[in-house]
């Protein structure tokens, strides 16, 4: 008996039914070999076509065509879209929809939504016929989406290690873990290699810092032996690297770069009347008093509006109220809205 009797189910319910985790759903989303799509709700938005481009700056050669998305057939996704929900967000903010080739020159086309939408993983949704063929064989790709669910490495040790046994530490938290499918070379090469994770937590440092000594030439270089995604570091190099006590300097220079932003940044002076210290103690009859010095000015300006709407009357007996509202709005710059909320129409 088939197992789908629907024409097209939720991501969640697809993985359920293929008895596969939804993470390797979202992986051929990533890579562009299944479909993935979400459901319009009456979008409208302009059919990007670069046929009808004119050089770098997109300007149109003719009117843009515009479309209203209103099937699940039309909202499907690209794949670099699909790629934030694999990488681990929980929600994306979609501003293009993949639309149909040009029948006349097979160009790419996408539809830019008027309003960009949010979603999240469990509103993405993939058709039947996507799905009952698809196939689950290990590849290397998959090999790279499995690394990621590896288990968070245990904190090091907040104790200074000596040098022998700094080894041993590192070979703790980097712990090598085995692919689905791994052989004993790849096995050996994949304990020379530690995970941004675990350099920080061994290290007791953030991302940020490690990326700004990479760059400056003052931390071992980033390595990519399984994958474009899949950062590493070589181990015998973090190992000489800590050794060597050059460590400890990046980390000192990080604090000390943040302490010299917080030096750097002034208080404005908008901001200096509520938190300096205060001359003298703010007592409720002082600060009633402030209270009541703005409610007479307030009721001096409304008097200043309600005289001037008067006279204009007088003057201009066959005038509409809205006529000398509009007037007051030109001369004293204030909203008519604001002026007819706060006078009597006469």
């Amino acid at each position: 008996m088939n197992k789908f009797t629907r024409e097209y189910y939720s991501i969640s319910k697809a993985a359920e039914l293929l008895g596969c985790e939804l993470d390797e759903l979202l992986h051929k989303g990533a890579c562009g070999i299944l479909p993935i799509y979400v459901m319009p709700k009456e979008w409208w938005g302009f059919i990007f076509d670069q046929t009808y481009t004119k050089g770098r700056n997109t300007s149109y050669g003719r009117t843009p065509e515009r479309t209203l998305l209103r099937d699940l057939a039309e909202g499907r996704l690209w794949a670099g879209t699909v790629q934030f929900f694999e990488d681990g967000e929980e929600e994306v903010t979609v501003k293009s929809i993949w639309y149909p080739p040009n029948p006349e020159t097979g160009k790419i086309r996408q539809v830019d939504l008027d309003i960009p939408v949010v979603f999240k993983k469990t509103q993405l949704y993939v058709f039947t016929k996507d799905i009952e063929n698809l196939s689950f064989e290990t590849t290397s790709q998959n090999e790279e989406g499995l690394n990621k669910k590896r288990p968070r490495p245990q904190s090091a040790s907040s104790t200074e290690l000596t040098p022998s046994d700094l080894v041993d530490e590192i070979t703790k938290i980097a712990k090598p873990i085995k692919p689905a499918e791994t052989t004993e070379a790849s096995g050996k090469n994949e304990d020379r290699y530690m995970t941004m994770e675990q350099v920080c937590k061994l290290l007791e440092t953030s991302r940020s810092t490690i990326n700004d000594a990479v760059k400056t030439n003052r931390f071992p270089q980033k390595l990519y032996p399984f994958g474009a995604r899949a950062v590493r570091f070589d181990k015998s190099e973090i190992i000489a690297h800590m050794q060597s006590g050059r460590t400890n300097s990046i980390n000192t220079e990080a604090r000390s770069k943040t302490d010299k932003n917080a030096k750097r940044w002034s208080m404005p002076e908008s901001m200096r009347g509520t938190n300096a210290p205060q001359t003298s103690q703010v007592t409720p009859t002082s600060a009633s008093s402030v209270r009541e010095r703005k409610k007479a000015e307030t009721e001096a300006r409304h008097q200043k509006w309600q005289a001037k709407y008067d006279q204009l009357r007088a003057e201009n007996p066959k005038w509409e109220p809205s006529k000398a509202i509009k007037r007051i709005e030109t001369e004293l710059g204030v909203p008519s809205k604001t002026i007819r909320n706060n006078i009597k129409i006469r």
